[in-house]
């Protein structure tokens, strides 16, 4: 017989006696202890709360698991106060710290531009697609013109430093896109030694520097000479922006027409620039800083920026084109001392490929002749293209093309900057030797003879001016038009359908609001279906409303209408100053004003006595006539 000494009971053991080991009563229940869960994240699983006991440890309540509940994203873009970039980023509603960011540099800027507003569009190109910001901003008109300034975009360079738009119509709403690259600074020396791409049209070589530029360029430089077609059937593609830093760079040898590397494959500029070139003549007198493009080449989608000087043979991007040039744009500064000059391209051989699309803002200046905006001498179709820069030289000067061959057309180009030279000067083009349609003219037209608001002088040939207006005022001496100042012996020239709303000014004889004048021996003149609104004006004699000086037998004026008072000293017309063949359904409704002699409401002199009936009645003038024997229809008979 013992004293039994107990040890207390727990949730594991009875009471038991410490001597014996005898046991009584009931185990303890377990005391309950919470085990935390932990709950799931985006990407990590979770648990739910557990129980155990605080005692012996032993599991109450198992935990189970939750599975992660993945991330709730959200997209938010902001944007750069200065609109230059975007920033996009993923917002995680179920953790913050998940949050992705990614920024873009904007890509691309479109204008939609009215007379009052224009709208910028910026694009910044995510791998998901483009994020567009919308920004408004006044427009001022200067006579018309509303010029728009590219935005700035850090670390890019603008395709278009700056874009130009006529108002004439202020309804009018023009759509515009400005490309951003990023841009590499040649230094003068560096020359990589291969290209990125295997020169496919699918997979072009690269030009992704300037260094790849001057590879290109030598290359071109040291291939076979004598108008080759090299490169034929190979593909080029800028990616980046290219600044030669003013250092001289060719692509082609300028050493004679006979001696050009010329480039046979297709060019794509990208809508990316060169920029600070500085063209010049090594060898030769012809300058570009495209020597030649071969009839199998193309040029395209180019913006060029800087100088390019010379004797002769002056083209701020392509001194000799054979092939095809299109969407190119020049703010190059081109000056020579002799001839066939252009603002894009100095000569265009007959049958070349076709010229279009292209713009030039540069000023263009020769001491001589065949001097165009866009073209020197234009030898095949040139379509749609607007010249804005100064354009001045001597003879054979246009707005567009100083002068053409015989081959191709010219349709819907526009002329906005002042022409100035001495004899054939055109709005449009200085010698005419091809059709013409559909252009117009803005720019103020000063020359001394032969000068017309679309065109200078028709040489030779065939050639029809059809559905085209000039709307800037034409200052010259003798044989002075609207639209055409001068039809050569031998010529064939029917102008139907055009319009001249501005005031052509003369001091001597020949001038006209649609034709100045047309030379005795011109083999047929046709003026059909035209429309005078400007006045015309001259201190001498052969002044008409329509035309100054028929000239020719064969000339046919019909259905036009003057509008514009003509004055001058004497044999003056409404319709015709001094006029041959026949002039019939004309109605001059501007006041005809004479000092001296010969004034008629229709014809001044009309010269033509078997079309004297037909002229008195198929014809009506409402206008006062004023002056000397002057005559409410023809002036003086015979």
């Amino acid at each position: 017989i013992h004293e039994h000494v107990w040890v207390d009971a727990t949730c594991t053991a009875a009471k038991t006696c410490s001597v014996c080991g005898e046991t009584e009563g009931d185990l303890l229940p377990h005391t309950e202890e919470v085990v935390p869960g932990k709950a799931a994240t985006c990407t990590e699983t979770g648990l739910t709360d557990g129980k155990k006991c605080s005692v012996c440890g032993e599991t109450l309540l198992a935990q189970e698991e939750i599975a992660a509940i993945g991330h709730a994203y959200s997209t938010v873009y902001s944007w750069a106060d200065d609109n230059s970039a975007c920033t996009k980023t993923d917002v995680c509603a179920n953790d913050e710290g998940h949050n992705v960011s990614e920024t873009v540099v904007v890509s691309t800027v479109k204008l939609e531009v009215t007379a009052t507003k224009v709208t910028y569009t910026f694009s910044a190109q995510f791998a998901d697609g483009a994020q567009t910001k919308v920004v408004e901003g006044d427009v001022t008109l200067e006579n018309n013109i509303a010029t728009i300034n590219a935005p700035a975009i850090a670390g890019r360079v603008a395709s278009h430093d700056y874009v130009k738009f006529g108002f004439h119509d202020a309804t009018a709403t023009y759509a515009f896109t400005i490309y951003y690259s990023e841009v590499d600074v040649w230094d003068g020396t560096s020359v990589s030694t291969s290209l990125a791409g295997t020169g496919t049209e699918e997979d072009p070589f690269l030009i992704q520097s300037a260094a790849d530029f001057a590879y290109f360029a030598g290359q071109l430089n040291a291939a076979a000479v004598g108008q080759t077609q090299n490169f034929e059937g190979k593909y080029f593609k800028m990616t980046k922006s290219v600044d030669l830093n003013n250092n001289l760079l060719i692509a082609g040898n300028h050493s004679g027409w006979n001696k050009y590397q010329g480039f046979g494959g297709t060019f794509d500029g990208n809508n990316c620039t060169i920029r600070g070139i500085n063209v010049e003549p090594t060898t030769g007198t012809s300058s570009g800083l495209f020597g030649c493009i071969t009839k199998s080449g193309t040029l395209k989608n180019l913006i060029v920026y800087g100088n390019a000087k010379g004797a002769a043979t002056v083209g701020a991007v392509v001194a000799y084109q054979l092939g095809t040039v299109d969407n190119v744009t020049s703010y190059v500064t081109v000056t020579a001392t002799a001839g066939t000059v252009g603002g894009i391209v100095a000569n265009q051989e007959n049958s070349a490929g076709n010229l279009t699309n292209c713009v030039n803002y540069g000023t263009v200046t020769s001491d001589s002749y065949i001097v165009g905006g866009i073209v020197g001498s234009g030898g095949n179709s040139i379509s749609n293209c607007v010249n804005w820069g100064t354009i001045s030289g001597t003879d054979v000067i246009g707005g567009v093309i100083g002068g053409t061959k015989n081959k191709g057309t010219i349709f819907g180009c526009i002329n906005y900057g002042t022409i100035n030279g001495q004899d054939k000067i055109g709005g449009i083009v200085g010698g005419l030797l091809k059709s013409l349609t559909n252009s117009v003219n803005y720019g103020v037209v000063n020359g001394s003879s032969l000068t017309g608001g679309i065109a200078g002088w028709v040489e030779s040939g065939t050639v029809t001016i059809s559905g085209s207006s000039n709307n800037g005022a034409v200052n010259g001496g003798w044989t002075i038009g609207g639209i055409l100042g001068h039809i050569n012996t031998g010529a064939t020239v029917t102008i139907s359908n055009c319009t001249n709303n501005a005031d052509i000014i003369g001091n001597t004889t020949g001038i006209g609001g649609i034709l100045g004048t047309a030379h005795e021996s011109a083999a047929g003149v046709t003026i059909s279906g035209c429309t005078n609104n400007g006045n015309v004006s001259s201190t001498s004699w052969g002044i008409g409303g329509i035309a100054g000086n028929t000239g020719s037998t064969v000339a046919v004026i019909s259905d036009c209408i003057n509008n514009g008072r003509v004055s001058a000293a004497g044999q003056l017309g409404g319709i015709v100053g001094r006029g041959y063949g026949k002039v019939t359904g004309c109605t001059n409704n501007g006041a005809v004003v004479g000092t001296v002699d010969l004034i008629g409401g229709i014809v001044g002199q009309l010269h033509d006595t078997t079309y004297l009936d037909i002229a008195k009645t198929t014809n009506e003038n409402t206008g006062t006539v004023e002056g000397p024997n002057s005559n409410a229809l023809i002036g003086k008979e015979g």
